[in-house]
C-alpha cells in the first residue's frame, strides 16, 4: 500500500484522470451522506489546472443527492477515480462548488 498527500494534482494524477472512465463522488450534509458513480469516455472529467477538476453533471436517478448536498453544505467532496485493469486508484479530495459554467 502506498500513502501519498498532494496539495496539487501531479503528472501522475493527471494522467491517471484522462484514463479513468468513472469516479466515485462522495458529498455529506447535515441530513446525510451519499456516494454516486458518474462514468463515462476516459477524459470525461477534465482537468482545468493542477487544483481543479471540472466533472459534468450527466441525467441520472433525478434524486441530485450529490448536487443538493454541495448545496446546502461546506463543499467538502471526495472522489475515488478507477481505471479497468489497474489495481490502484486515485483518491482526491477536496471541496466542490455547482456551476453552469461548461
Amino acid at each position: 500500500m502506498v500513502k501519498m498527500t498532494f496539495p496539487f494534482l501531479d503528472d501522475h494524477c493527471l494522467r491517471f484522470i484522462a484514463e479513468s472512465p468513472l469516479v466515485f463522488v462522495a458529498t455529506a450534509s447535515e441530513t446525510g451522506m451519499d456516494c454516486s458513480p458518474r462514468g463515462g469516455r476516459p477524459g470525461f472529467v477534465q482537468a482545468v489546472d493542477r487544483r481543479e477538476l471540472a466533472l459534468p453533471d450527466w441525467p441520472g436517478n433525478n434524486k441530485l443527492s450529490s448536487i443538493t448536498n454541495l448545496l446546502t453544505s461546506d463543499g467538502a467532496c471526495g472522489l475515488v477515480f478507477l481505471v479497468p485493469g489497474q489495481d490502484v486508484f486515485l483518491r482526491v479530495n477536496g471541496s466542490a462548488t455547482v456551476t453552469t459554467a461548461p
